[in-house]
């Protein structure tokens, strides 16, 4: 074997390296961008699990007027379908300021039980006439004013 074979044998192994070389790199490419795709695909399919949802206006056993102000938290930068009796009101929601939260005015509750749900997770809103009452009992009736008959002890009005 002379210089030049030795040259050629020399030049040859490097040849196949580098083809090795190029023939692993475009395997491994492949198959990061197979994994790639495959971790985007389940992150869209995978939806969002609610932590919490509350409200913000008032207590949920508190709500009057036939809207409340809610805030539904979860896991995720996605949010479930939220609904209302059984009916979608995800359009109501919006991203909030805090990272994973979306809140909403939820508008057209019925008198009485109201079940906002979300995913996994159900929150219970009782709501009550404008005019209430609420908390104090019903309404006595006949209710009659009688203020200016009060007197204060010094005997005023």
């Amino acid at each position: 074997m002379n210089l030049r074979d030795s040259c050629r044998c020399t030049t040859g192994a490097l040849a196949r390296s580098t083809q090795v070389q190029r023939l692993v790199f475009k395997s491994t490419h492949h198959v990061a961008n197979v994994i790639a795709v495959g971790l985007a695909t389940a992150s869209l399919c995978a939806s969002a699990a609610v932590i919490d949802i509350k409200t913000l206006s008032t207590h949920a056993d508190r709500v009057s007027g036939g809207d409340v102000l809610a805030q539904i938290t979860t896991d995720a930068a996605g949010l479930s379908p939220v609904t209302l009796n059984g009916v979608d009101v995800s359009s109501m929601f919006r991203p909030g300021t805090t990272p994973n939260t979306f809140v909403g005015l939820v508008t057209g509750l019925n008198l009485g039980r109201n079940t906002l749900a979300a995913g996994e997770r159900s929150l219970v809103i009782a709501n009550y006439s404008i005019k209430g009452p609420i908390i104090s009992g019903p309404y006595l009736q006949p209710f009659i004013c009688q203020t200016q008959d009060f007197r204060l002890p010094d005997g005023t009005t």
